[in-house]
């Protein structure tokens, strides 16, 4: 490093030495001393009363007792306040019960005189009541009463899921003054379980399909039952009928002209199947009737080309797609043109061979007898 210059040899130079410090003085700590002293302190063990367990409760625990608290609060609180609930001392209630249709899930921004002019084509309206909340706007449901009952029924059969303002409603009959006991959603009641708690719990189908399918499954559980008491005391019934053995054979005719004929035309006992109910046909026996005659007298061309059509058609376990098949097809059809170009290239060498030859014969013969 001698060669370089000053003033990189100033980069090189060794730092100063670090200060010296004085070690850390170590505090003395004072000896251990013995416990005998504190020995009276505890109590003698076989003196001491037995350990009692106490049950702490966990995260779940505690979750369920206070999701049960609360059910228990709310159904007091609904107990109480539906004994004070009277449906039919409602001032905003419609006039009669039985001809009003109970509307829900309808759009916000949805007003009354969109439900005039979508219901109107079921019937003349009374009157509308779109319930609307403490802020003015209305709580998503209306009650629409007809002026006669049959317009009200109409309208419950083929109102339900129709779309208005893009959301499809729910239609039922207004149940607070027609059943007995009705109890509303506020109270514990109702039919909807759309906003029961998750999506594992909520229901998506209106009450109305529910029921209908309840009602089908119900149905065929009962149709099951019937279906197993007719077995019981019939055990043929609903069993397909036992196969007949006096059929004709495949021949035609009866059995036994079907196998004097088989006999008289030598196929002999070897074309008898003993204990069959149906003897074996003869080899020879080509009547097949004038439905495959027409397929008999077509070439193998024809026959392969509408085997293939078929399959194409049918066989809807093949892996190509519908473009992919197409293409198959054209590469097959390629291979074809191929294999004919190839052909058609033999026949014209045996062609040129054999005129080559007629021709290399008859120059022979004229040499022959020019020679002469």
């Amino acid at each position: 490093m001698a060669h370089l210059p000053p003033n990189i040899l100033l980069i090189f130079q060794a730092r100063p030495p670090p200060p010296f410090l004085p070690p850390i003085e170590k505090s003395n700590l004072p000896p251990y001393t013995g416990l005998s002293g504190f020995l009276k302190e505890f109590c003698d063990p076989s003196k001491e009363e037995p350990f009692k367990y106490e049950h702490m409760d966990n995260v779940h625990e505690k979750k369920e007792k206070r999701i049960k608290r609360k059910e228990e609060e709310t159904t007091q609180h609904n107990n109480e306040e539906i004994k004070k609930w009277d449906p039919y001392t409602n001032q905003t209630a419609t006039g009669d019960p039985y001809k009003t249709l109970f509307v829900s899930r309808i759009s916000y921004k949805t007003t009354e005189q969109k439900l005039l002019e979508e219901f109107s084509n079921y019937g003349s309206i009374k009157n509308i009541r779109l319930v609307q909340g403490r802020d003015g706007k209305h709580r998503g449901y209306a009650f629409i009463e007809f002026e006669k009952t049959k317009d009200m029924k109409m309208a419950y059969k083929n109102a339900e899921s129709k779309k208005i303002d893009d959301k499809r409603i729910l239609v039922d009959i207004e149940r607070g003054r027609v059943i007995k006991n009705w109890k509303p959603r506020k109270f514990g009641g109702g039919l909807g379980r759309t906003r029961a708690g998750g999506e594992d719990v909520n229901q998506t189908l209106s009450q109305r399909e529910i029921v209908e399918m309840e009602k089908e499954k119900e149905r065929e559980r009962l149709e099951k039952i019937e279906l197993e008491k007719k077995k019981a005391l019939d055990p043929s019934y609903g069993n397909y009928p036992p196969r007949r053995d006096d059929r004709p054979p495949y021949g035609g005719g009866s059995s036994g002209a079907g196998s004097g004929a088989g006999s008289g035309a030598g196929s002999g006992s070897s074309h008898e199947r003993p204990g069959h109910p149906y003897p074996r046909r003869d080899r020879n026996d080509r009547d097949r009737g004038d439905r495959d005659r027409g397929d008999r007298d077509r070439g193998d061309r024809e026959r392969e080309r509408d085997r293939s059509r078929e399959r194409d058609r049918y066989d809807n376990n093949t892996r190509y797609e519908p473009r992919e098949r197409e293409r198959e097809r054209e590469r097959e059809r390629e291979r074809e043109r191929e294999r004919d170009r190839s052909r058609e290239r033999d026949r014209s060498r045996e062609r040129q061979h054999r005129n080559g030859s007629a021709t290399t014969s008859g120059s022979a013969i004229t040499n022959g007898f020019s020679s002469r």
